[in-house]
């Protein structure tokens, strides 16, 4: 978080003047945590020192005192033995020509350097003290062999290290001096570094609104500003890449994700005296957007919020972003551990992503599954063991990218070295997350008015459908869409109030639930893309009027009637499925919802092929004498069982709304031709 806050009196210090824009919830969040007995936020303030010690080999869940889960003890240094102060972040240098590896710890009041190549046998080399006064918050990383620093502090600028040197320590430890200092800016609260482009980004500076300042650093010693883009405001941290994901409107541009307090902005700095705003995107149950870290294949993006288990009571979440589409990303499913403890800084290695959770200490993450919406945590070390809480205590970063798998974190009391084993590992089992009766009331309603939406969405096309057919004047595909009556928009106006009443405080939902925009965005973007489905890409094209050839006109207007049924039908079983498994306590998580599409698929109670026989039933009927080709042209025209056809497109389109109510991302192909091909849902 932004604020500033003294450990041991938990006094809020004035703010600099971005520091003055960070919200009103985030003031009260560390205000109301302000005499709390674990402290406050980057403070040591009822934290207890750990003397130095190690190795120790994680067993029957415990090293040297430790909590532990496949994650060996190499050594962990009270802070006062690496220069004192207290911890905060640390980023990591492996040497290119000899790959001695090297952490690089902050502290309040320097930065320490330790030789991690034997994590059983560390050695700490020596500390480059602060250029200004002590700070809480400081922030490092490194690029061409040098490490670049920064800190809140007034006066600090930017600290440039030359960190071959550290090879020649020969009695440490030493006290350094900065190799280079810029003065471009005073306090700021991060720096990152895209190391494929040789830029930096200072954010939460007193320049550029706070946003991004971008540094050409490919002279370490020699630094010159590059650009600013502040249209977004603050910036609390980002990552910057060459993108090279899924949305080719983007291939090879240089992208940032930052975390702007309340949104993901996403920014193309590709030219740094023109840089743009791609997207903007807030999401349900933010607080304190703080830190985000994309997937190896840009394909998704793991974000975290400093503020939420605070503010909403929930244990620590990590949300699931879809940024197939950087001008629209999609915040989905996340997952939910089965700690309290607050998320403060996480790193992707892999198919691994690497959390320091404050209190909880570091999590090891299996994100293979992460296409799926599904999270698994197969790995931990507790550097804070008093408290699982949601407090400041604990684990502020890591650094999990040595080539040797060394990983180092650091906390306000202390620095691990570790030795993970967790490749390969087996999911922890974690106990199911038990939501109150408030919180499955939340989720039953919020289904109920996203299947309304749906359901007035259907009946707007089926009077699309009817009108066309009887001549009447407009345009039947812009119809869809202009909900004429504003049905639909009286039917999204409720599932706003619904959600609003249900749904806030400790009614939140730990899981099943997603954003009003998706909710209604889903219900009625696969009702009209059903349309489309059946009558093809062009529904003015497709209608037939009354006038010109009866039969055809009046079985297109009976089949839209009909299909509705079966996507509503679902949605009921569906519904059922989860309102009983919540109940039950049978449904824990986000793949307990998932697997609610089995009872879909097995229609206990014959609702569906119910529904489906109406399709049937108006074929062989009133569709009886009339060309499927000429009546229903889109999709299903060629199919050798037009009513099959249907009522699998109808499926289909079900499937794909309901992960977007729930925040999953589920496999709908099982509804066409159950091959992963996303021929049916996302």
């Amino acid at each position: 978080m932004r604020l500033a806050v003294f450990p041991l009196l938990c006094l809020i210090v004035a703010l600099s003047a971005p520091a003055a824009q960070a919200e009103t919830a985030a003031v009260d969040i560390v205000a109301a945590h302000c005499g709390h007995p674990d402290g406050c936020e980057g403070g040591g303030g009822g934290a207890q020192q750990i003397p130095s010690t190690g190795p120790a080999t994680c067993s029957a869940g415990d090293a040297a005192g430790f909590p532990c889960n496949n994650i060996d003890l190499g050594y962990w240094f009270d802070i006062d033995d690496i220069g004192g102060g207290e911890g905060n972040d640390v980023w990591g240098w492996t040497d290119p020509g000899s790959f001695e590896e090297y952490a690089i710890v902050g502290r309040t009041t320097g930065t320490a350097f330790i030789d991690v190549t034997d994590p059983q046998n560390p050695v700490y080399l020596g500390d480059l003290p602060t250029h200004d006064v002590p700070e809480i918050w400081r922030d490092v990383k490194v690029y061409a062999d040098h490490a670049f620093i920064v800190s809140e502090s007034s006066a600090h600028g930017l600290q440039i290290f030359d960190l071959t040197q550290l090879s020649s320590v020969v009695a440490p430890p030493v006290t350094f001096a900065e190799t280079a200092h810029d003065a471009g800016f005073g306090n700021a609260h991060n720096i990152a570094i895209n190391e494929s482009s040789g830029y930096g980004y200072v954010v939460g500076s007193d320049q550029c609104a706070g946003g991004l300042l971008m540094y050409d650093v490919s002279v370490p010693a020699a630094v010159t500003v590059a650009g600013c883009y502040s249209g977004d405001g603050y910036t609390h941290d980002v990552q910057c890449i060459n993108y090279a994901g899924p949305d080719s409107d983007y291939t090879g541009a240089e992208v940032c994700f930052a975390s702007n307090e309340d949104s993901l902005t996403i920014v193309d700095v590709t030219s740094k005296v023109a840089p743009s705003q791609i997207s903007k995107t807030d999401y349900s149950g933010r607080d304190y957007t703080h830190q985000s870290w994309a997937t190896d294949d840009h394909a998704w993006l793991l974000q975290d919020d400093e503020g939420d288990e605070l503010s909403s009571g929930h244990n620590t979440r990590t949300y699931i972003v879809d940024i197939a589409d950087l001008d629209a990303p999609v915040f989905g499913s996340f997952f939910s551990s089965h700690l309290p403890a607050i998320d403060h800084n996480q790193y992707v290695v892999g198919d691994y992503v690497f959390q320091a959770n404050y209190s909880a200490g570091l999590r090891i993450l299996d994100i293979s599954s992460i296409s799926i919406g599904v999270l698994c945590e197969v790995a931990s070390f507790d550097t804070f063991p008093t408290s699982n809480g949601p407090n400041f205590n604990g684990a502020w970063s890591s650094y999990p990218f040595f080539p040797s798998g060394t990983v180092v974190v650091n906390s306000n009391i202390g620095l691990a070295v570790l030795e993970p084993n967790h490749v390969g590992a087996a999911c922890i089992a974690t106990p199911p997350i038990v939501q109150t009766s408030k919180q499955q009331a939340c989720i039953v309603a919020a289904n109920k008015a996203g299947a309304r939406v749906a359901k007035t969405q259907g009946k707007v096309g089926a009077r699309c459908v009817s009108a066309a057919t009887k001549g009447d004047p407009g345009n039947a595909q812009a119809c869809l869409s202009a909900d004429g009556q504003q049905k639909v928009a009286k039917a999204e106006a409720k599932l706003v109030t619904t959600v609003a009443k249900k749904c806030s405080g400790a009614a939140t939902p730990d899981f099943g639930l997603t954003d009003v925009p998706t909710i209604a965005g889903a219900a009625v973007g696969e009702q009209v893309a059903l349309m489309g489905d059946i009558y093809g890409s062009d529904l003015e094209a497709a209608i037939v009027e009354s006038s010109t050839d009866a039969a055809t006109a009046k079985c297109q207007s009976s089949i839209a009637k009909s299909h509705d049924r079966a996507v509503q039908a679902r949605l009921k079983v569906f519904g059922a499925c989860k309102k009983l498994g919540l109940k039950a306590g049978n449904i824990g998580n986000t793949a307990g919802l998932a697997a609610c599409l089995d009872d879909v698929t097995a229609d206990g109670k014959g609702k569906i092929a119910k529904a489906a026989g109406k399709i049937a039933s108006t074929l062989a009927g009133t569709c009886a004498a009339v060309a499927p080709a000429l009546a229903l042209p889109g999709e299903c025209a060629a199919a050798g069982d037009v009513s099959a056809c249907i009522d699998q497109r109808a499926a289909c389109r079900m499937c794909t709304m309901a992960g977007a109510f729930d925040g999953l991302v589920l496999d709908c192909d099982l509804f066409d031709d159950s091959t992963a091909n996303a021929s049916c849902g996302p």
